[in-house]
């Protein structure tokens, strides 16, 4: 009998550990833009605050797809993982035209030759072949 509760308590704290809590986290969770950075000159310039719809995107298990939603459009593709290697395609978009255009063109466009990706302190560098590498903030909510 003491056995048997023993090992309810075992399973019991297992069940309750928060997911994701321990080892790497995950590529397939919702990231938010935080910055990109000039592939030639380095230099970093950070997503503004004043946009109230922040650029992001969720890697998912379903069929490795991935959705992007910005402050104008939202969109979809399929990415492949192996290793720190990461390769993105048949993405597809909404075009609307808003104030805030430019930041969704570095997204897609930068998502469209990405190449390599690092996941470090909560935060994913996606290196790309484009203009700009990305990099996001683990979305907390």
């Amino acid at each position: 009998m003491k056995n048997l509760i023993v090992l309810g308590l075992i399973i019991l704290t297992i069940a309750c550990k928060k997911s994701g809590s321990d080892g790497p986290i995950s590529i397939k969770n919702k990231w938010i833009l935080s910055f990109i950075q000039d592939n030639k000159s380095k230099d970093i310039i950070t997503y503004p605050d004043s946009i109230l719809n922040k650029e992001s995107i969720v890697f998912t298990d379903s069929m490795s797809t991935f959705i992007f939603n910005g402050a104008c459009n939202q969109g979809f593709g399929k990415y492949s993982i192996s290793g720190q290697t990461i390769s993105i395609d048949s993405m597809a978009l909404t075009k609307r035209s808003c104030q805030y255009i430019k930041w969704e063109r570095i997204l897609y466009n930068n998502l469209d030759s990405a190449f390599e990706y690092e996941i470090n302190n909560s935060k994913l560098t996606i290196q790309s072949k484009g203009i700009y590498n990305l990099t996001f903030s683990l979305d907390q909510n």
